[in-house]
């Protein structure tokens, strides 16, 4: 009977970070990620369409910084950074990363967070990096976008890995 309860027994299945499940600061900070990384992939300027989206949040400071913040990350890459496109509900391993050091620097801003980024960005661009990533926190808070404990994604990267394709559209 134990062997037979145990074949039929459903299998666990490990649920995917999905974007939905964030805030809204968190959905939209990776909404801006995900817009400048397929401009550059694809070599198009989407500098109007991200401050366009963050004017409706009235956060265009955010955006602001989100773009120097991108060109720093982009530029300082020590590997291929996965970043899905717009239409992956999913959110890859370096995206949760991104939204988990932007939860910390909103909550308490400390440098700290500088050992994640040099997983795949220089150490010099992690140093550049890390003000522009308070900057932009500290914009989200003054446009009333806060970041909530559930983007705080870090002690899951490990252990569930994202189980949608990441692959471009």
């Amino acid at each position: 009977m134990n062997m037979v309860s145990n074949i039929f027994r459903k299998e666990e299945t490990k649920k995917p970070a999905l974007i939905l499940d964030l805030s809204f600061a968190g959905q939209i900070s990776i909404w801006g990620f995900r817009l400048l990384a397929s401009g550059y992939r694809a070599d198009i300027d989407m500098t109007k369409m991200l401050i366009d989206g963050f004017r409706r949040c009235n956060a265009v400071q955010a955006g602001s910084n989100l773009l120097f913040l991108s060109e720093i990350i982009f530029s300082g890459l020590i590997r291929n950074i996965e970043i899905n496109c717009a239409c992956n509900p999913s959110l890859s391993k370096d995206e949760k990363i991104l939204v988990s050091i932007l939860n910390i620097c909103q909550k308490s801003p400390s440098p700290e967070f500088k050992d994640h980024l040099t997983d795949f960005i220089t150490h010099d661009a992690a140093n550049n990096a890390v003000f522009l990533f308070i900057n932009y926190t500290a914009c989200l808070r003054d446009a009333g976008l806060m970041l909530t404990e559930q983007d705080n994604l870090m002690p899951k990267i490990i252990n569930n890995e994202s189980q949608i394709s990441s692959i471009l559209h």
